[in-house]
């Protein structure tokens, strides 16, 4: 909502690279096994996002805390990033998404490769 795309632009790239894997089943080319790389890249970019987006406001907090001046602000500023960083946590479904594509995108480089 700060400046970014919307979910529903979100969700439609999402809803893409969950199908672009079927994509050498209907589609004969040689390029084709490059959709099963698709979640990967999905998952990497927004995951590149959401990190950058985080790191943004977090700079922007504490620069505003700075303003305030003296040493304990900056003291302050640096006990609330510890704690957005420790509020974030990555949890099962990231990791198990993560490896689904990770398997996807290799199936796809030998597929690749095979073709050659």
């Amino acid at each position: 909502q700060m400046g970014g795309g919307s979910s529903g632009l979100y969700g439609f790239i999402c809803v893409l690279a969950m199908f672009a894997p079927l994509l050498p089943t209907f589609v004969k080319h040689k390029y084709a096994p490059l959709g099963y790389c698709a979640p990967l890249a999905f998952l990497l970019l927004t995951g590149l996002g959401i990190y950058m987006k985080v790191h943004e406001m977090a700079s922007a907090a504490r620069n505003s805390m700075r303003s305030f001046g003296g040493k304990g602000m900056d003291d302050m500023a640096d006990a609330m990033m510890q704690q957005i960083s420790n509020a974030l946590s990555i949890g099962f479904g990231t990791y198990l998404s993560l490896a689904a594509a990770l398997f996807l995108a290799w199936c796809g480089a030998k597929a690749m490769l095979k073709s050659r």
